[in-house]
């Protein structure tokens, strides 16, 4: 799912959070890190599989 806005953007990650959704990890269009469920985020990070990965540097796409 492909997100745009800041607020959509947080919003669709709380999403992930709340409902236990696969999250994919990009930075720079390429695949970083294939994922899983987020742990824990907060307005600058997301933490996922033990990995805390900085909001303003790496893209999250969200599996349905």
């Amino acid at each position: 799912m492909k997100v745009s806005g800041i607020k959509s953007k947080q919003r669709a990650i709380n999403d992930a959070f709340i409902n236990k959704l696969h999250v994919e990890v990009w930075q720079d269009g390429k695949l970083h890190d294939t994922g899983g469920v987020i742990e824990s985020h907060n307005q600058f990070e997301v933490v996922i599989n033990g990995m805390h990965y900085m909001k303003h540097a790496f893209q999250f796409r969200i599996k349905k």
